[in-house]
Formats: C-alpha cells, structure tokens, sequence
C-alpha cells in the first residue's frame, strides 16, 4: 500500500474551497475512510494514497481546466509549504538545489511498494533531467511541482518538459 502525509489531502481540500459542493464531496470521502474531516487529519500523518487520488478526482471535476487542474495543484504545493511552514531561504535563491531538495522531500512524504527515488540523470546550473516516477496521480502533478519551484525562485524563463519513461527536462535562467 502507497501512503502519503495528510498535509497533501488537507491541501487539495482547502483549494476546491470556492466549490463548495465538490469539497463537500471530497471531505465525505475523507470521513468515510478516516473517520475524521480534511481539516481533522493529522499534517504530518500517513493516509492511503486512495484517498488522495479521489480527492484529487473531486478537484479535476470542480476544475473549469479539467485535466491541467493536476498542473495547477502541483504548482500550489511548494508555495503553501513556504507560506504555512516556511523554507530555507537558500532553497529559493538556487532553483538546483531546490529541485534536490523535492527529491528528498518526495521520500519523506510519500512511502509504501513502488515508492522509487529520483534519479538525476543530468544535473548542471541551468539543466536538470530527472527521472521522477511516481504514483498515478502523483505522475500527473510533478510537472507542476518542477513549475511552482521555479515559480518561488522567481525564475522567469524556464521550461519543463516530460520527456519518456516519466523523466523531465528543466532548464532555466534567471
């Protein structure tokens, strides 16, 4: 079984706040298979990925973007991480080291059978390719990860592009 912290659930229940029935929908589903509401759920816990994966369902579905949903909440991750619990400022001044960083972080956060490392195949300032093969649902989000970490470096030109067997290109310059 493929766990994830809650703080992922949590998050993608707080977005779909402006549809109300969709993260009414998405809240039942929470209680029926924890027993607790998305806002009861322990940050830092561990939740089957099944419930992540239906609530992030209810989020496409509210979503006028419908599959880019998945984008977008990959972008919002990081930036909630630094606006809630913060990050190390030097993480935002070096988007290399940031995207290191989410490599671990993915390890902390996301555990279970199939759970496989990153795996940097180039990593040069300016040029990342990484093979990042995650989960389903997780593989439809990590474009908008690499996105929203350059986003909070405030890198203006950088391109990430999905490339086979879920590795991606990242480049940039500031």
């Amino acid at each position: 079984m493929v766990e994830l912290r809650g703080k992922f659930i949590f998050l993608t229940c707080s977005l779909m706040g402006l549809y109300k029935t969709k993260q009414e929908e998405a809240d039942q589903i929470v209680k029926e298979k924890t027993g607790k509401g998305f806002k009861d759920l322990d940050p830092e816990g561990w939740y089957d990925l099944e419930i992540y994966r239906a609530v992030v369902e209810k989020y496409r579905e509210a979503s006028i973007s419908k599959d880019r949903a998945y984008t977008t909440l990959g972008q919002k991750i990081y930036p909630t991480v630094h606006a809630t619990v913060g990050l190390p400022k030097h993480l935002l001044e070096s988007p290399l080291e940031f995207l290191k960083f989410e490599a671990e972080g993915y390890l902390e956060n996301v555990r279970g059978d199939g759970i496989i490392p990153r795996k940097f195949l180039k990593v040069e300032e300016g040029e990342v390719i990484v093979q990042a093969i995650n989960p389903d649902i997780i593989d439809k989000t990590v474009e908008g990860v690499f996105m929203g970490i350059m986003d909070l470096c405030q890198v203006k030109n950088y391109k990430v592009e999905k490339l086979e067997d879920s590795t991606y290109r990242i480049t940039w310059s500031k």
